[in-house]
């Protein structure tokens, strides 16, 4: 009777034992998930298999695609909450945030950057990369992780993933832009940034201070001859309606970030560093196939709107080059000295050689 007793006690405890066992790992599984905040500023994107808003730049792409790829991977460890639409902000007041901690995440894109690291000013220059995979390659390599390490001490955020949100072009209301001397005079909108400020100096042209929300009715009542932004938001906005010529001399590269606050990235395990990381990366491919894609719609789409879309021959871009790359160098250097513009420079020649043979 003894023994059964004793039989009986063991197999009690080894069934307590398991129900703790259970009773902690369902504790774990019902564990609150890690949430992560993620802003922009654009329009939500719209994608279904039968339908889509045309919005093929919307940094809205980044975020969406993060979060399902993250949620996915990490099979709901992370929750990613999206901000689209200016709702945290503008793009300045979104990076503070980010900078604080208030918000974990944004995927905004880089015009904030320079007035928190002016060495950024390289990156920004005409034409000092050929083409988009070559400022893409020479971004994810060495060049980028070493322009990373100096943002993040100086402001405290990390970047993920570098991508291409589309070329700065000039759309006019009635003169047509052919090569740069036609700028002469025109009143464009543009960032008031001193490289943009410079860009038009150079070309003869005034840059003006417009808000963003007021560019349609400034170019409805010729306050503003012309607009320069990426070739997407001549689109979104609707800016056809008043505009009728689109010049694709693809002035400025514009850069497109995932940022994250290095205090939280550090708090993560390397695990999810990694699963963090990799969902960002494959994000911005993401987004980076649709805004390439985009461009050629855009075009077909405001030539169908009645717009004359004008891209230059090979003799007229080496006109833009030689008006705006080697005396911006200049110009940059005086601003921020020497040593970044040299490096983006020489990494720019590095990655097309790589890419494309030697040019000589």
């Amino acid at each position: 009777m003894r023994k059964i007793l004793t039989m009986l006690g063991i197999v009690v405890m080894i069934i307590f034992t398991f129900g703790l066992v259970f009773a902690e790992g369902q504790e774990v599984s019902k564990k609150d998930p890690i949430v992560i905040n993620m802003g922009n500023i654009d329009t939500p994107f719209e994608l279904n298999l039968s339908n889509t808003n045309g919005q093929f730049s919307s940094t809205d792409i980044k975020c969406r695609a993060f979060k399902k790829i993250l949620e996915a991977k990490s099979h709901g460890r992370f929750k990613v909450k999206i901000y689209p639409n200016g709702q945290l902000g503008n793009q300045q007041e979104m990076m503070e945030m980010n900078r604080e901690g208030s918000l974990q995440m944004t995927g905004c894109s880089a015009s904030p950057i320079v007035r928190y690291t002016k060495e950024f000013m390289a990156f920004q220059i005409p034409y000092i990369f050929k083409d988009v995979n070559v400022a893409l390659k020479a971004m994810n390599g060495p060049l980028g992780e070493e322009f990373n390490e100096l943002f993040v001490e100086k402001t405290g955020i990390r970047f993920l993933a570098w991508g291409f949100e589309g070329y700065f072009n000039v759309g006019t209301v009635n003169k047509k832009v052919v090569v740069p001397s036609d700028m002469k005079g025109l009143k464009i909108r543009s960032g008031m940034s001193a490289i943009n400020v410079q860009i038009f100096k150079l070309l003869d042209a005034i840059a003006t201070p417009i808000p963003f929300t007021e560019i349609y009715t400034s170019l409805q009542q010729r306050v503003i001859d012309g607009v320069s932004t990426p070739t997407g938001f001549h689109y979104a906005l609707n800016l056809y309606e008043q505009e009728k010529y689109l010049n694709m001399a693809d002035i400025l590269f514009s850069w497109s970030p995932i940022s994250i606050n290095e205090k939280f990235y550090r708090s993560l395990s390397k695990e999810d560093q990694y699963l963090i990381k990799d969902a960002a990366v494959e994000a911005m491919k993401t987004f980076q196939g649709m805004v390439l894609w985009g461009r050629s719609l855009w075009m077909e789409e405001l030539k169908k709107q009645g717009m004359e879309v004008i891209i230059p021959t090979p003799e007229q871009k080496a006109l833009w080059i030689k008006t705006l790359r080697d005396p911006m160098i200049k110009w940059a250097k005086k601003q921020i000295g020497p040593e970044w513009v040299d490096k983006v420079f020489n990494a720019s020649k590095e990655a097309e050689e790589k890419l494309y043979g030697s040019t000589q």
